[in-house]
């Protein structure tokens, strides 16, 4: 009778632990969206405008062609609109024309571009140039993984939780 038993009470540990185990990952995801696959399922947009910001950074434009270029596009149409210059309307204006600009130097070395410029083209309207900072686009850039990251941390903690609360009402 007890050979019964024990098979019932090691599935009843073995979720317990996994349980806790997921809940532990689970305070660790915003740190997970750092892995690119993990990214490209949790955060895509985040994952498609970092690519982007890399292909700016290294070829010194993106254009259409280049994975995550509408999301960039999204970011800097954001932009113009905050300032009140052009449009109204985020449909309203189009961007294109996206180039890095400016050296700086990294400690190891290597140079980096530390500015961009594009066209921001209002409907009907003639276009206009700006200028940002690439670190300000890398704050936005970011800014896209955390509403996601929240939504993966707290269903895996969820999902640990249930499987704890299963163990609990399983009979040993």
């Amino acid at each position: 009778m007890t050979d019964a038993r024990q098979p019932k009470k090691h599935f009843r540990a073995t979720l317990l632990f996994l349980g806790i185990a997921i809940q532990l990952l689970s305070l660790f995801a915003g740190q997970l969206t750092e892995l690119p696959f993990v990214a490209r399922c949790i955060a895509p947009r985040y994952h498609r405008a970092s690519v982007a910001l890399t292909t700016l950074r290294s070829k010194h434009y993106v254009d259409l062609n280049d994975i995550g270029y509408l999301d960039i596009c999204g970011l800097l149409r954001t932009r113009v609109v905050s300032l009140g210059v052009l449009a109204n309307s985020r449909s309203d204006v189009t961007i294109d024309h996206i180039e890095s600009f400016g050296t700086a130097w990294s400690s190891s070395g290597d140079t980096y571009p530390t500015g961009l410029y594009f066209t921001a083209t209002p409907t009907g309207g003639s276009p206009r140039q700006f200028t940002w900072g690439l670190e300000q686009l890398q704050e936005r850039v970011s800014a896209l993984q955390q509403p996601n990251a929240l939504i993966f941390a707290l269903v895996l903690f969820g999902i640990g939780s249930a499987l704890d609360i299963v163990s609990f009402y399983l009979d040993p």
